[in-house]
């Protein structure tokens, strides 16, 4: 047994985690809230069962034998608890179907767990079913959360009071959708459940028609509902993409005369008792809210000293530039604001929400021997190598204008990139 599983069983088991500077497990609802992160947490070892595989690997069967028996033992799937599908599949479903193929092998092998009898396959499959329901997408997504007000999974009970979920959680990130096929095919084909397979490939499948067809790239975020790529925004206004925006309230927007319709108009404005300014203002349906609310967004052609959140525009927009139907084509500056101001646009890249559905075609191939899998993941290789890849850098880019960079800066998952290749 290596040195942190031995610290996790001495001092944290038989909690998910181990807090490396107390040496204490971490039991989720006992300590300071970490937001989703803590989605991973569902009260079942998720540490020892993630690290099975890994005994073998280090050729530590005694200790894995001892580590399986635990798992029969004291693992609870039954928890009252909330818990993220992306992360109880690769880590949970994936630890005991590999667990179960290594035990397979060394039973095989005559020396160790010779009173094995798939207990931990008919684990695995009683998990794969409390995780189906995630898929009662419109898109066949699945929910990446799921539990009355998120799309979260409660082990206990599946969907517990659908009727009470708020409909805004109608977003995931395409890695969370896409990272599933392996687990759920090996786990249909161990047990003759097909359903599984069918239902991850249904995802990935959606993943791939609703690629970019002229670039052949993939957002980072998608609508669960819609299938629109969406691109998470940036607050009430923002500095960040390098055009600063402000929002105007939401009763602003509601009192919008109704033949006032989406699009990206320009005219002349002055904030407050200052100098009248260009202004370019957006109007767009919040694919976040399921197309059932607006948003206005303006951008003043001029440089302010000083935020003007609160301040009143004294010159109303007079000239409609560009419908939003129309927003891929020239004047390339109306299309770099469109990007900025509606959340139906995507970014595409190799990093964080993004990374491991690529990993996942490839690893598809490789395990099933599906050509199809293959296929997709060249295309979109060739498309990461024409737009994404700017050595040294790989830069996230907009989805539907693959040449503009949507950032200047990689985040560390982007990393295992150059493993895959």
């Amino acid at each position: 047994m290596n040195r942190n599983q031995f610290i996790e069983q001495e001092h944290a088991y038989p909690a998910d985690e181990l807090m490396p500077l107390t040496c204490r497990g971490r039991v989720r609802g006992q300590e300071p809230s970490r937001g989703d992160v803590d989605d991973a947490l569902g009260k079942f070892s998720l540490t020892l069962i993630d690290s099975l595989d890994t005994l073998v690997v280090l050729n530590k069967t005694k200790e894995f034998e001892d580590a399986v028996r635990k798992v029969l033992r004291d693992v609870n799937l039954d928890n009252d608890v909330v818990v993220s599908v992306f992360e109880t599949n690769i880590r949970v479903l994936g630890g005991l179907l590999g667990g179960h193929s290594l035990a397979i092998m060394l039973k095989e092998k005559g020396e160790y767990m010779q009173w094995y009898n798939d207990e931990l396959l008919q684990m695995a499959k009683q998990l794969g079913y409390k995780l189906l329901p995630a898929f009662n997408t419109t898109s066949g997504l699945p929910y990446p959360r799921f539990i009355i007000q998120t799309s979260q999974i409660n082990l206990k009970f599946g969907i517990r009071k659908p009727e009470a979920r708020t409909g805004t959680e109608t977003d995931t990130c395409t890695a969370c959708a896409g990272t599933l096929i392996l687990e759920f095919a090996a786990l249909s084909r161990f047990t003759g459940a097909t359903i599984f397979e069918e239902y991850a490939r249904k995802a990935l499948d959606f993943l791939w028609e609703k690629r970019q067809r002229s670039s052949n790239l993939v957002g980072v975020t998608i609508n669960i509902h819609t299938g629109d790529w969406v691109r998470k925004g940036f607050g009430r206004g923002s500095k960040h993409p390098g055009i600063p925006t402000a929002n105007f309230p939401e009763q602003v927007v509601d009192n919008l005369p109704g033949d006032v319709s989406t699009g990206v108009y320009y005219g002349w404005t002055s904030v407050g008792s200052g100098d009248v300014h260009k202004v370019v203002v957006s109007i767009v349906w919040k694919s976040y809210y399921r197309n059932t609310e607006k948003s206005m967004e303006i951008h003043v052609k001029y440089t302010f000293k000083e935020d003007f959140y609160g301040e009143v525009l004294n010159k109303s927009l007079e000239t409609l530039e560009i419908n939003i139907t129309d927003c891929f084509g020239p004047p390339q500056t109306v299309y770099c604001i469109i990007v900025l101001f509606s959340n139906r646009f995507g970014d595409s890249g190799v990093g964080a929400g993004i990374d491991s559905y690529y990993e996942y075609l490839l690893k598809a191939y490789v395990l099933l021997g599906d050509d199809s899998f293959l296929e997709r993941f060249n295309t979109h290789y060739d498309a990461i190598m024409r737009y994404i890849s700017q050595p040294p850098l790989l830069l996230d880019v907009h989805i539907h204008k693959p040449m503009l960079n949507a950032r200047t800066w990689m985040d560390a998952l982007l990393a295992f990139f150059p493993g895959l290749q």
